[in-house]
């Protein structure tokens, strides 16, 4: 079974759908049931957050597969990585999204 999100949008696949449900329930569960007694970790609510991004079909990267990066800025060289890179084309403009984020 398909779905279709709008018209300019592609057909969703309910298999894959109902997948990444699963793995966001189980993701949330997860921090749930730890949550009272002990601090969740940032790298759980980084994975949750990933798995939100690819339910609305964001192509993501995360650690330990992105880089550090480095800039010139007013003669101090800063460096910085990122912990989510995400991407997607938007049909509407045929223009790509891109995302970096951090996760607290």
């Amino acid at each position: 079974m398909t779905m279709r999100l709008n018209e300019k949008e592609g057909i969703v696949n309910m298999q894959w759908l109902t997948v990444k449900l699963h793995e966001i329930s189980f993701y949330l569960h997860s921090i749930i049931a730890e949550r009272p007694q002990k601090a969740v970790s940032e790298w759980k609510y980084q994975a949750l957050f990933e798995k939100l991004l690819q339910l609305f079909c964001f192509d993501t990267l995360s650690q330990p597969f992105i880089g550090t990066e480095k800039a010139l800025i007013i003669g101090h060289t800063i460096s910085s990585k990122a912990d989510i890179i995400c991407s997607r084309l938007d049909t509407r403009s045929e223009s790509p999204i891109i995302c970096v984020c951090e996760v607290k």
